[in-house]
């Protein structure tokens, strides 16, 4: 059996999750786009599940938001 490596975090949860952590941190979506260099409209479509985060980019939202990777799944 082999096992794949899955490069996207799937939909679902973790979104109103980190759109949770976003606003604890008192951050604008917009902060977090520019942080992770994409638009804001990139992000919101990823924020609000029509687009999934890739691995990288959940890891980046870690450090930013300084809180364990295992909090947005």
């Amino acid at each position: 059996v082999k096992f794949q490596y899955r490069k996207h975090i799937s939909k679902g949860g973790n979104q109103m999750q980190i759109k949770l952590i976003r606003k604890n941190r008192n951050l604008k979506q917009r902060d977090v786009a520019h942080y992770l260099k994409m638009s804001l409209s990139n992000y919101n479509k990823k924020e609000n599940g029509k687009v999934k985060f890739t691995l990288d980019e959940v890891k980046r939202m870690s450090k930013l938001f300084k809180t364990d990777i295992e909090k947005f799944f």
